[in-house]
């Protein structure tokens, strides 16, 4: 894939909130908060309620919640809508009737053998939706009593065409908000001392990551390089880690039929990175 010819203008007019009011739903608020303070974006806060929780429950239910919801969204422009019915397909009616740039959900992070559930709502999100999703896991510190800033971005690519996907994004955040970028690869095999000539396949892979940046910005953007070898995940999170990381950017795979999993390099990866991380990851559809 060619590099961009200059880093896209970005705009997140419309943002998308799910909640179930739990804990976990309630830790990715001021991140969408303050994602739309940064764009000037509308936020749409929306609770669905199930066929069977809906017969079991009265409306006044989520009366409370919903008002205490709309008082923490007062700083900006927002609206919040209760429905009922099964989840995805209200809120995939949401997406295309108000037009969403970006779904921000938060996630239990459940792990299993080679089965990453992040919750129920955002499990079907990061498996379905065609917007870019800022997934915030649960090792992610609480950001309610401060402004999350975008200073360092870590990318990933494995340059497949789902992970270059991202690339614009990525870039376009690091221009937006003058961020910090490393551009990151990670060799599965050989381990690198398997390898005829190391430095040569790191020096090529680091002039195939130059190749992805738009002109111009090596001048006027902060963008450094990283090599290393292992598993996916496991590098991508120490990288994050290590750099200190505010946000990790990964393309992902479409899903595969209704409910194929969405993933960036191995399958479990985007999974394995967003229960991990403590910082939020922003995934986007290839």
């Amino acid at each position: 894939m060619q590099a961009l010819e200059t880093a896209p203008l970005i705009a997140f007019k419309n943002i998308l909130y799910p909640t179930d009011f739990s804990r976990a739903a309630e830790s990715a608020l001021p991140f969408a908060i303050e994602v739309a303070r940064m764009f000037g974006s509308r936020v749409t806060a929306v609770h669905v309620r199930p066929p069977d929780v809906a017969a079991r429950s009265s409306p006044l239910s989520v009366a409370y919640p919903t008002d205490r919801l709309r008082c923490k969204l007062a700083a900006v422009e927002h609206e919040c809508l209760v429905g009922e019915g099964e989840v995805w397909d209200f809120l995939a009616q949401v997406i295309c009737e108000r037009e969403i740039d970006l779904v921000v959900v938060g996630t239990r992070g459940k792990t299993g053998l080679e089965k990453f559930m992040l919750g129920s709502v955002a499990e079907v999100i990061f498996r379905q939706a065609d917007c870019p999703v800022l997934a915030i896991g649960p090792r992610v510190p609480d950001g309610s009593d401060r402004g999350w800033k975008i200073r360092n971005i870590v990318w990933a690519t494995d340059f497949t065409s789902e992970s270059l996907a991202s690339a614009p994004l990525a870039f376009a955040l690091v221009r937006e908000r003058q961020a910090r970028l490393t551009l990151l690869n990670v060799l599965e095999r050989p381990a690198t001392e398997a390898l005829v000539d190391p430095q040569r396949y790191i020096d090529s892979t680091v002039r195939m990551l130059q190749h992805q940046v738009p002109k111009g910005m090596n001048e006027e953007c902060r963008l450094q390089y990283e090599v290393r070898e292992g598993v996916p995940s496991e590098e991508i999170l120490k990288a994050a880690h290590e750099l200190g990381a505010d946000l990790v950017v990964l393309g992902v795979r479409p899903a595969a039929g209704r409910l194929g999993i969405a993933a960036h390099l191995a399958r479990p990866t985007a999974h394995r990175v967003v229960c991990k991380a403590s910082c939020p990851v922003l995934a986007v559809r290839g």
